[in-house]
């Protein structure tokens, strides 16, 4: 989804249902809130998930090759590493929901908190 307005200080939740097998792995999915007016907005690939090169921050589901973690990105950096969601790959359906509200960025995975991540100011 893209909003024409700044979410500083609004409350986002977001939730869906990923699937992860088949195919020849990809490298995983990422959840972004990035602060871009081009719709066509697209980072780096690869181990990067799209995102690598775009402001913001992003929640990134790290499949390849057989990692099967999670990571926050802010920007062009990986600021909480190697977090436990796993196993992922054909595990069949999981739920991911991503709530940011009142400065915290957070995550579960299958029902269970993977991350609470303050954000900065």
């Amino acid at each position: 989804a893209w909003l024409d307005h700044d979410l500083a200080g609004a409350a986002l939740h977001a939730s869906f249902v990923a699937e992860f097998s088949g195919g020849s792995r990809g490298d995983g999915l990422t959840f972004a809130v990035i602060n871009e007016r081009d719709l066509g907005a697209i980072g780096e690939g690869g181990g990067s998930l799209g995102f690598l090169g775009l402001d913001g921050y992003a929640f990134g589901l790290d499949t390849y090759p057989s990692f099967d973690h999670g990571e926050l990105w802010a920007g062009d950096e990986i600021v909480v590493p190697n977090l436990n969601v796993g196993p992922l790959y054909g595990a069949g359906p999981v739920e991911v929901e991503v709530w940011i509200v009142d400065g915290w960025f957070a995550v579960t995975v299958g029902g269970e908190p993977v991350l609470r991540y303050e954000l900065p100011e």
